[in-house]
């Protein structure tokens, strides 16, 4: 299947939405572990204008910050390593739906073996987001030194930033489109970090905008899910989250689908159990700048 075709976020959604009926269990509790452990921390409310306090006795507090802060690192390592751990079954669960029409829940914390590379590579592709700020943060020190530390020029000072915000989003984007497949390709084909990354930025060559546009949509539609009292987005969340296995399963097992359940509507014969069944992998891990296989 087209890269195009693959990434149409609107067939994907579909497609997911077909996948959670028939297996609901599975999909429901996967994507719900993804959706809490990948979520972001909540608001601070009016924490700090309850420390507005002049009388207050900082040396007291600073334990309890300092204890609060490190709770909150400790509770975003250990989602981090669960999240890393479940998506891992969780994508191999989407084949085996899309394949069989059958899910098991218990293969969703089924690691597979490649919780270590996962882990490898996540944090490897977030070294590399840390490496794309700091042009950002050159852009934030020189408006510091034209403006004697933001207390001259104001002016100068903000369109130095804007200028430089406009200069560094297309890079910022350019590399975060390029690895967002690095995790699929860990999950599904078994990659090791390094090669995940390599196979991310070279099956998503030439599609950048595509790509773009499917998370625009994927992502908004998951956000529905808060108008619903929060709760809806285990729904929309999840439903996100398989269509993220769904697409790169589409691009890269294209030529296997005509024989899945959700072309046939019936398990493909030959006993094929759809769990982590090998991927078609070229026997060379592909370069940064070639081209990726073409899709079957």
């Amino acid at each position: 299947m087209e890269f195009n075709q693959a990434y149409d976020p609107f067939r994907a959604l579909q497609t997911s939405w077909q996948a959670v009926k028939q297996a609901p269990l599975p999909l429901l509790v996967g994507g719900g572990v993804l959706v809490i452990t990948n979520g972001g921390s909540g608001g601070g409310g009016n924490f700090g204008s309850s420390f507005q306090d002049k009388n207050l006795d900082w040396d007291v507090l600073a334990p309890m910050i300092v204890g609060i802060v490190g709770l909150g690192l400790c509770l975003g390592i250990v989602f981090f390593v669960i999240s890393s751990w479940v998506r891992i079954g969780f994508a191999n669960s989407v084949e085996e739906v899309l394949r069989t029409g059958q899910g098991d829940v218990g293969r969703v914390f089924d690691g597979k073996g490649r919780l270590g590379p996962m882990i490898l590579s996540r944090l490897l592709c977030g070294l590399i987001f840390i490496a794309t700020m700091l042009p950002l943060g050159l852009v934030v020190l020189f408006a510091a030194l034209a403006t004697s530390g933001f207390h001259q020029n104001e002016g100068v000072g903000w369109a130095i930033g804007i200028v430089g915000m406009l200069l560094w989003l297309p890079i910022f984007f350019y590399v975060w489109l390029g690895l967002l497949l690095a995790d699929q390709a860990v999950a599904l084909e078994g990659l090791q970090p390094v090669d995940s990354i390599r196979r991310s930025w070279s099956l998503v060559q030439g599609h950048r905008w595509m790509l773009l546009w499917y998370s625009i949509v994927t992502g908004l539609f998951a956000a529905v899910g808060l108008c619903a009292c929060c709760i809806g987005i285990f729904l929309t969340g999840s439903m996100t989250e398989v269509a993220k296995s769904e697409s790169f399963l589409a691009l890269t097992r294209g030529g296997e689908r005509g024989g899945w359940w959700i072309q046939t509507g019936s398990a493909p014969e030959g006993g094929d159990s759809g769990w982590g069944a090998p991927a078609n992998l070229p026997s060379q891990p592909v370069g940064w700048g070639a081209p990726p296989p073409p899709p079957a």
